[in-house]
């Protein structure tokens, strides 16, 4: 019998990285699997262990007893009893050897998705957790499943975003114990993810209910995702989660995710003479900024200016964001206006508590 520990990451064979295409035409080998003309990638790529993509699989084990799925070349998967190429159907009955005992499955994300050549090499093309194989899969964004989270409930759907850590509960012996702070994930803000794809928890984790930034071992606040799942509706007073079986990671899209900022101007008066007043940070001052984008609803977080959640709109790249509190009828006390750039924001955070007023200048380039 074997005992399988949990990982923190695949084994993946083999993995190295090179150009992913040729420009040259004067035969320079530059790695890439492209078109004959270039002689000399072609050298290069039939001196390795692939010349084609198709020449590179990935490899899944009959169970998670054998481990974690595996890139490899084609020609040497029949020396791997217990994988088989993915999407493959195993025989009938399995190999004898494959029939081992475990009590524990290895974290096996992230894993890869697909396979390429590169330079002569198989490796890893994108990266996450294997989805659903087979039923129907309704493409949603998170913004159009909060809003109404019952035509959606109980339906397998795919849908992207960044996620943000939410809702901290502590310990009662908190602040100052490890990891004493527990926080959901959210996709977009506004669906929380559920399960354990590929064993990988969503749990995030702090040492107190304000921090520059949570600990979320897999799936970091911020990041962007394609998830796959089932969507629940929850109760009246409970936001739609999604019970995740599928991810794929993706390049940052929209405004969501998480910037680095420093402070470019602190000014602080008080409305009464007499009264000394202090802006609470600094000019050169840096923290973490996280932002959800649901469909130009907004969510911002960040330990610079206090614990609050600021929730408010965009309209393009413009947006205003208010601690939920109550306005008096009339006008918040503490709010954030900005403009996003491609991949940067700018903006002034204003707060008044009653005697002094400040506004905080802040710039801050995606993390």
């Amino acid at each position: 019998m074997r005992i399988i520990g949990r990982l923190q990451a695949p084994l993946l064979a083999l993995m190295l990285t090179g150009c992913t295409g040729s420009t040259s035409t004067t035969g320079v080998p530059d790695g890439g699997t492209d078109a004959p003309s270039d002689a000399a990638d072609a050298v290069s790529d039939a001196t390795g262990e692939c010349a084609t993509d198709a020449d590179c699989v990935v490899a899944d084990p009959y169970d998670c007893c054998s481990g974690c799925p595996l890139i490899m070349p084609r020609s040497e998967l029949g020396e791997h009893a217990c994988f088989q190429e993915r999407d493959v159907a195993w025989p009938d009955p399995p190999p004898i050897e494959c029939l081992a005992d475990c009590f524990a499955c290895p974290v096996c994300y992230p894993q890869p998705l697909s396979a390429v050549c590169r330079a002569g090499v198989c490796v890893e093309d994108e990266t996450g957790c294997p989805g659903p194989g087979s039923g129907e899969v309704v493409d949603v964004s998170p913004a159009e499943v909060a809003a109404d989270p019952d035509a959606f409930s109980g339906r397998t759907v795919r849908m992207s975003g960044s996620t943000m850590a939410r809702w901290p509960a502590c310990d009662d012996w908190c602040p100052g114990g490890e990891d004493c702070c527990q926080a959901s994930l959210y996709l977009d803000g506004v669906v929380r993810l559920e399960g354990r794809p590929c064993e990988a928890s969503f749990a995030c984790t702090a040492d107190d209910p304000c921090p520059d930034e949570w600990s979320c071992p897999f799936f970091p606040e911020g990041d962007h995702y394609e998830m796959t799942g089932e969507v629940r509706a929850g109760s009246r007073w409970e936001p739609p989660s999604l019970r995740v079986v599928g991810v794929r990671e993706i390049d940052p899209v929209g405004y969501g995710g998480r910037y680095d900022l420093l402070v470019t101007r602190a000014d602080v008066w008080a409305e009464e003479p007499g009264v000394d007043c202090l802006p609470g940070v600094s000019v050169g001052d840096t923290s973490g900024m996280t932002v959800a984008d649901a469909g130009g609803e907004l969510i911002v977080h960040t330990s610079l200016f206090g614990c609050s959640e600021f929730w408010g709109s965009r309209d393009w790249s413009a947006f205003e964001a208010w601690v939920p509190i109550d306005c008096d009828g009339c006008c918040c006390d503490f709010w954030i206006d900005g403009s996003f750039g491609e991949d940067s924001l700018s903006g002034t955070y204003h707060g008044w508590d009653g005697i002094c007023r400040v506004e905080i200048d802040f710039e801050g380039e995606r993390s």
